[in-house]
């Protein structure tokens, strides 16, 4: 079974959040939100391509396993990004 792993590296008021699994990596920008109701901003357009194998479309389905890894790393971590609430709907 594959480790999945999510880590964020803030550079400023921006950064990557990062998950690996199995050889693949997905990386997707995010910022410190302005808004008191997030800590941080997620930039779902970026899960189109896995950034390695660079250019590989991520499926649906990789899709959801990343974004219940996020949902998860967000639980652990105590942070609230603006995961949107159709992508928390579609992974109940």
């Amino acid at each position: 079974m594959p480790t999945d792993t999510v880590s964020l590296k803030m550079n400023g008021p921006g950064g990557l959040l990062t998950y690996r699994s199995s050889g693949r990596v997905a990386k997707l920008s995010v910022e410190i939100s302005g808004n008191p109701e997030y800590d941080i901003l997620l930039h779902l357009d970026d899960l189109g391509e896995w950034a390695e194998p660079r250019g590989t479309t991520i499926t649906r389905e990789d899709e959801d396993t990343i974004l219940r890894a996020i949902l998860t790393w967000e639980q652990k971590q105590k942070a609230k990004t603006d995961l949107p609430g159709w992508a928390r709907d579609r992974l109940k």
